[in-house]
């Protein structure tokens, strides 16, 4: 989802807020044990982004809403962003500030922040409910045996090497992105066994056609995993 925002400064307040009105996602219902976590490309503006969810489902009042905490967006590319609701406060909205019955998502809200950018762009990806269990161990585990290098030479002109390390047989893509998200190509589809390998890429789109200078962002997906650098290309 491309989310293109404009802010009036002149007013006190700023909300927007995007959500289901129908679908399936909207007839998934679940409780407070769960992670609500959606990737994100961020434009580093500096405003913010939270969840929002109904609460005790079976009664429809809009004063069950509850949100997550904000979220600053001063990232650029793609972010796992996370709600843990075992662990999280909610944040203050028209609820009462908490999850204490059945929940179903409800929308995404930003809003404007001081100093912030009045206009920018952002992308939703991969909205998912997820169970919540420890993993840290297996999180560490996995940055450390799968990861993106920064490519070389950077900036480039012709074109620049990505190396990238696998831990052991996955399917792995390496995506281009420029500025505003939009992807440009994929260098890399395909299933790798665990070493290290290189990919370049020559500064065209998948038309073959050579893109403007500027900054683009590579991104690392397999599985769950997903890791964006960044780098300049120059004519």
């Amino acid at each position: 989802m491309e989310v293109n925002y404009g802010w009036d400064t002149s007013y006190g307040d700023h909300l927007i807020r995007i959500y289901l009105s129908g679908g399936e996602s909207r007839q998934i219902i679940f409780n407070s044990d769960k992670l609500l976590q959606a990737y994100i490309f961020g434009d580093g503006s500096e405003n913010k982004i939270r969840f929002c969810v109904d609460d005790n489902v079976d009664d429809s009042a809009g004063s069950n809403h509850e949100v997550s905490p904000w979220y600053t967006i001063d990232w650029i590319g793609w972010k796992l962003v996370s709600w843990d609701m075992s662990v999280d406060a909610a944040g203050e909205w028209i609820g009462d500030g908490n999850l204490n019955g059945s929940l179903r998502f409800d929308s995404f809200q930003l809003t404007h922040s001081n100093d912030a950018l009045e206009n920018g762009t952002i992308f939703i990806d991969d909205l998912r409910l997820v169970n919540n269990f420890d993993l840290s161990n297996g999180i560490e585990k996995i940055n450390k045996v799968i990861s993106i290098a920064k490519n070389f030479p950077n900036p480039f002109n012709n074109s620049t090497k990505i190396s990238f390390t696998i831990d052991k047989t996955r399917s792995v893509k390496i995506n281009i992105y420029d500025i505003k998200g939009h992807k440009v190509k994929t260098i890399v589809d395909d299933h790798y066994n665990s070493g290290v390998y290189n990919a370049n890429w020559d500064g065209k789109n998948a038309l073959g056609e050579m893109v403007s200078s500027g900054i683009y962002y590579y991104s690392i997906i397999s599985n769950d995993y997903v890791e964006t650098k960044s780098m300049v290309y120059l004519k």
